[in-house]
């Protein structure tokens, strides 16, 4: 069977992405082999039938689809996405900014891809992009209809986890009283056992800094999204 992803996952970084992954693929009603695919980004880097031959496997009842967190900050995967498949159903999540920020600044600490101080990010680095959402939000929305969009939010992944996936399953439209085996068993990202980069802390003033630089997005994303942030103020 060959056929195009019924759903896509295109955001975000450090926002619980691998774990809602893990847990939808469980879902009998749902084929994903694949997480990362990256093919609507960096100038789609294999033929389309190559694509659709990742999906392959599943069955006529099952929604296939794939989850590549970096769609989401791309412009070129959100009108390539829009060109090959308008009627996907997408997904992202959104975390608290600086917490999404300061762990993507220690994963690419460790993977080497940075030399620089977290408040050097600011202006030198996509660590602290990834984390103005509201910006790539209404780019999505001028694309697609707001209801073919679902927006997650990763502190439901931590205080309701399974309720976080039923609202999903929903959304993809399969059984929404699955429950996935060890759904609850989180994780959290090591760096690799790198205790040095793992202990590091952010400190409270530079904290504070980065809360004033992220506060207009913040309230933006509220009027877009009509969430209650207030918690990602402070």
């Amino acid at each position: 069977m060959r056929r195009l992803p019924d759903w896509i996952g295109i955001g975000c970084v450090k926002c619980g992405t691998s774990w809602a992954w893990s847990q939808l693929k469980k879902h009998p009603q749902i084929y994903s082999p694949y997480k990362e695919l990256n093919y609507f980004n960096f100038g789609q880097i294999f033929q389309l039938k190559s694509y659709i031959s990742f999906f392959e496997g599943g069955e006529n009842h099952q929604k296939t689809g794939e989850w590549t967190p970096d769609y989401f900050h791309h412009y070129e995967a959100m009108h390539n996405i829009k060109e090959i498949v308008p009627w996907v159903k997408l997904i992202t999540i959104f975390r608290h900014p600086i917490d999404r920020a300061w762990s993507n600044y220690k994963h690419a600490l460790q993977e080497g891809r940075t030399k620089r101080t977290f408040n050097e990010c600011w202006k030198f680095h996509r660590v602290s992009q990834r984390s103005v959402y509201s910006i790539h939000l209404k780019r999505w929305y001028e694309l697609f209809p707001k209801d073919q969009i679902k927006v997650m939010w990763y502190e439901d992944i931590k205080e309701k986890p399974l309720e976080f996936l039923q609202e999903l399953f929903r959304f993809l439209d399969v059984d929404d009283t699955f429950v996935p085996e060890n759904y609850n068993e989180q994780f959290e990202f090591h760096y690799h056992k790198n205790e040095e980069i793992n202990n590091l802390k952010l400190s409270e003033e530079d904290r504070q800094e980065w809360l004033k630089r992220y506060l207009p997005f913040t309230e933006e994303l509220e009027e877009i999204t009509d969430r209650d942030l207030s918690h990602w103020k402070k």
